[in-house]
């Protein structure tokens, strides 16, 4: 169950939507602008209409990536797909003319984007969120906006502003791509500006709940069971270490939900799911909180640039402050999920080498002995099981220590 990681940026939409509009003309050139009268409706609005006109034309885009990018599984589909496209851009120019945009300032596909994100910004229902891919965005609806907030984390207070998206009408690539491949949900719960605004995507907290707490009880409650014997992760001392992370998160995360469940076991499942969004996206809210607060005190300018080793620390350091100041047992989970998915892909992005040292220090923090696989395995055992305290403690000795460098 993914619920961390590295927290983007929301940066101004301009340049990535040319990126996006690129790779749209790209896959087949747009057609002259329609015909109509030279005026638009000054200030117009997006609508519905044209969400779902701009959602159309996206998923033609990503459809097409897609298939180029695994031509074994779509042999034969691009050219349906790039007449696909080439519909979805009429779609989303009438709708855009429909809803008052002006005629003549709809030509490519880059002014396309760039009115399509003008009448979304005018009307305040919906944003447009930029995460890692420079290629895409996704579309949610606003349900509360830039609502004052503050919460003490180590003896301060921080304030922020809080955005609430209720409904995710447009995926982002990454998103889309792992939905139509049935991989795990890539989408984050809770993000963060270094500006001071702080949002929380319940829609995505739903689909957690939905695909990956749900429908898993039982095999989470099993895990959880197994790691009461130090034997069953002796099995897997010889094996690659991405098994003992993945039994560690599971034994975490069930005794983190736990108390959760027992409230809820006997409810409609519609309420079991409410119950849970609501538990998941104030922990990951607190978890943004805890990285952005760390953004203002190492880099008090928000506009300067943040390197990869940068975004290491504030990951790694906003980890330990949720530890500290939320519910320990989850924290953890989520950091021991990323660093196995760091082991298991290899990638090198800042959040996943932050968990993977992050997981290795708690791990000798607790180790007894030297180091071996048979102490390694032991020492996951013992953060398996760790009592919420003893986390926190292990948590504030790292966070001292690091906060020091």
């Amino acid at each position: 169950m993914r619920r961390g990681g590295y927290t983007p940026r929301f940066v101004t939409p301009s340049a990535r939507i040319l990126c996006l509009a690129l790779f749209l003309t790209g896959c087949a050139g747009p057609p002259p602008a329609a015909p109509g009268p030279p005026s638009g409706v000054a200030h117009w609005m997006a609508d519905r209409g044209t969400v779902r006109a701009l959602r159309d034309f996206l998923y033609a885009g990503y459809a097409l990536r897609l298939a180029r990018e695994r031509p074994e599984e779509f042999a034969g589909e691009e050219g349906s797909l790039a007449e696909r496209l080439g519909r979805a851009r009429e779609g989303l120019r009438e709708a855009l003319r429909a809803a008052g945009a002006n005629p003549t300032a709809l030509g490519d596909d880059a002014a396309l984007l760039r009115e399509a994100h003008a009448g979304i910004r005018r009307g305040g229902r919906y944003a447009l969120c930029f995460g890692a891919d420079a290629d895409s965005f996704s579309v949610l609806r606003v349900a509360a906006r830039d609502l004052p907030r503050e919460v003490r984390l180590f003896g301060t207070a921080h304030r922020y502003r809080l955005t609430v998206f209720d409904e995710v009408l447009a995926l982002d690539y990454p998103a889309y791509r792992a939905e139509r491949l049935g991989l795990p949900p890539t989408r984050q719960a809770a993000t963060y500006a270094r500006n001071g605004e702080v949002r929380v995507d319940r829609a995505a907290a739903r689909e957690v709940g939905e695909r990956l707490f749900l429908p898993h009880l039982a095999e989470l409650e099993r895990s959880a069971r197994l790691a009461r014997d130090d034997r069953a992760f002796l099995a897997l001392a010889e094996r690659p270490l991405a098994e003992l992370l993945m039994l560690t998160k599971a034994a975490l995360r069930w005794r983190s939900l736990e108390p959760l469940w027992g409230t809820v076991s006997a409810r409609p499942r519609a309420e079991q799911l409410a119950r849970f969004v609501d538990d998941y996206a104030q922990r990951a809210e607190l978890r943004a909180v805890a990285e952005q607060r760390e953004a203002a005190r190492i880099c008090p300018d928000p506009e300067a640039p943040l390197d990869a080793e940068a975004r290491a620390r504030l990951f790694l350091l906003g980890s330990l402050s949720a530890m500290i100041h939320g519910e320990p047992l989850g924290a953890l989970a989520d950091v021991v999920a990323l660093a196995a998915v760091g082991l298991r892909s290899g990638a090198q992005a800042p959040h996943l080498r932050a968990a993977k040292r992050l997981v290795a220090e708690l791990a000798a923090a607790v180790r007894r002995g030297e180091g071996s696989p048979r102490a390694d395995a032991l020492a996951f055992a013992r953060l398996a099981r760790a009592e919420p305290e003893a986390l926190r403690a292990l948590a504030r000795a790292l966070y001292r220590a690091h906060a020091e460098e």
